[in-house]
Parts: structure tokens; C-alpha cells; sequence
């Protein structure tokens, strides 16, 4: 959720997601509560608006302890799925991670004509 706006619910990530890009059309910078320079993710599929990526984060960001998530997803245009493990004969679980798996945690993104989903 947006610390700004708590209505506002969000999946984040801090690896480049696959099938999407960025909304170079759009003329103008997404605004919110800070100073920070963001730009619209679309799904590379059908093109719709999913989420933004934080190109620069502001002074007031960087100073605060953030999760260091740049590509940000609005909660209503994607979709999680379960991830398999790294044997492929499970679905992986925050809690069954050991400390080198976190560190190569890897969130992918399947497109599909209305939505994102995620893997995780």
C-alpha cells in the first residue's frame, strides 16, 4: 500500500519484470506525495497502464527505510501465482527459504490480455 495513500494496495519487486515495459508514449510524469521521477509500466501484450517504476527515487526516499522496490504494480491489474521451487516438484514459500535463496528471488511476470500475473 502507499504510505501517502492507504487505499491504495500494491505488489512490488525489486527485479525487472518480464513482458513489460515501459510507457514511453505518455508525455507526462506520474505525481505522487514526493519529489520521486516515476514512469508507467504497461503490459507488453495489450499495452494497458499495470503499474510504475521508480526511475529516480527522492532525498526523502532514499534517507527513509524503504524495502528498495523500483517496479511497482497496482494490486487490481495483476494476478499472483504460486513460484516452484528450485527442485520444481513444489511451490516455494516465504517460510521454507533459506538465506541464499533470498538473495536470488526472482518475481516473473506472464502477460495476458487483461492482467499481469505474477509469479512468486
Amino acid at each position: 500500500m502507499l504510505v501517502a495513500r492507504p487505499s491504495v494496495h500494491l505488489y512490488s519487486t525489486d527485479w525487472e519484470p518480464m513482458n513489460c515495459k515501459s510507457a514511453i508514449d505518455e508525455q507526462e510524469r506520474l505525481r505522487i506525495s514526493c519529489a520521486c521521477e516515476l514512469q508507467r509500466t504497461a503490459c507488453s501484450c495489450c499495452g494497458n497502464t499495470v503499474g510504475y517504476y521508480i526511475v529516480h527515487p527522492c532525498n526523502r526516499c532514499i534517507s527513509q527505510n524503504t524495502n528498495g522496490h523500483k517496479w511497482v504494480f497496482y494490486l487490481e491489474d495483476v494476478e499472483e501465482l504460486p513460484r516452484l521451487n528450485s527442485l520444481g516438484n513444489g511451490y516455494l514459500y516465504w517460510d521454507t527459504l533459506k538465506s541464499n535463496e533470498l538473495d536470488g528471488l526472482l518475481f516473473l511476470v506472464k502477460s495476458y490480455p487483461n492482467h499481469i500475473e505474477i509469479n512468486r
